[in-house]
C-alpha cells in the first residue's frame, strides 16, 4: 500500500518520523539497506540520516531523498541524540532538513 502511495505520488522528498520508521522503509529500496537494523538515532546518525537517489523497484523513473527525524511527540527526549555534519541536536535536523532541500 504505502509503495502504491509513493508510485502515485512520486515524491521527490520522504520525511521518516521517529526511529522506528526506518526499519518499517529500509526494505522497500536497496538505498536505504543502511538503516534498516537502525535502533536508536545514534545508528541512524551513523548509518546516514540522509539518503539521496533512492529507487524503489517497480518504481521506474524515480529518486527521492529520504530523510529522518525525531518525531514531534517524543522530540524532547530525543533531540539531544541527534547528530548530523558536525552539528547536534535541533541544530543537526535544521542542517538536515536544509541538505534535504537543497
Amino acid at each position: 500500500m504505502l509503495l502504491e502511495q509513493i508510485r502515485t505520488q512520486r515524491p521527490r522528498l520522504i520525511v521518516l518520523m521517529g526511529v522506528e520508521i526506518p526499519r518499517f522503509m529500509a526494505p522497500m529500496s536497496p538505498e536505504l539497506e543502511c538503516i534498516v537494523s537502525a535502533r536508536k538515532f545514534a545508528e541512524v546518525d551513523a548509518a546516514g540520516p540522509l539518503q539521496r537517489g533512492v529507487t524503489f523497484p517497480g518504481v521506474d523513473g524515480l529518486r527521492s531523498t529520504v530523510m529522518v527525524l525525531t518525531h514531534p511527540s517524543l522530540r524532547h527526549l530525543n533531540i539531544d541524540r541527534r547528530r548530523y555534519a558536525g552539528q547536534q541536536g535541533h541544530s543537526a535536523e535544521l542542517a538536515l532538513l536544509r541538505d534535504a532541500t537543497a
